[in-house]
């Protein structure tokens, strides 16, 4: 199951990178092409096209119950997001826009903060490699979130 988890995942979030321009038949059959020919539980696709927000789905949210997707059912993308996030820096890396040496002040001025945090010498580079000291924003005595979590709300967290 949990590879099942992990493979819709990585499925949603290559959707959601797809053209906005994608006509709504296409994406749905290649998101249900996709969850049938590899098994898996089930996927979503959400495309924004500036105020535009489609969203789409195929398979399970919960397959022991044979449960469908809702338009508010949250799915966790968890870690395979680092990922693509790194991707995306290093693409602004080649671009010029970003300087992996530089600390994370210069480019979230006042948001990273907390006790014995120094956003001015945590560099771009240390965060990429998990190499950053800042504290997990979720722990075992986090509640799961019932609604989707905003970066805002993660940034104003003590």
């Amino acid at each position: 199951m949990r590879t099942a988890v992990l493979a819709a995942t990585v499925v949603i979030l290559g959707l959601a990178v797809a053209p906005a321009y994608a006509a709504p038949d296409a994406v749905d059959g290649a998101l249900a092409r996709i969850v049938a020919d590899d098994d898996l539980a089930g996927g979503i696709a959400v495309i924004r096209d500036g105020t535009n927000l489609v969203r789409y789905a195929a398979g399970f949210s919960d397959v022991d119950i044979r449960a469908g997707f809702a338009p508010n059912t949250h799915i966790r993308a968890a870690s395979i997001t680092k990922t693509f996030v790194a991707a995306t820096v290093l693409q602004l890396v080649a671009e010029d826009k970003i300087d992996l040496d530089a600390p994370i002040e210069t480019y979230l001025p006042g948001r990273i903060h907390g006790e014995g945090i120094d956003a001015g010498a945590i560099t771009v580079r240390q965060l990429l490699r998990h190499q950053s000291g800042l504290p997990e924003y979720f722990d075992a005595d986090t509640p799961v979130p019932t609604e989707p979590v905003g970066a805002d709300e993660l940034l104003a967290r003590p």
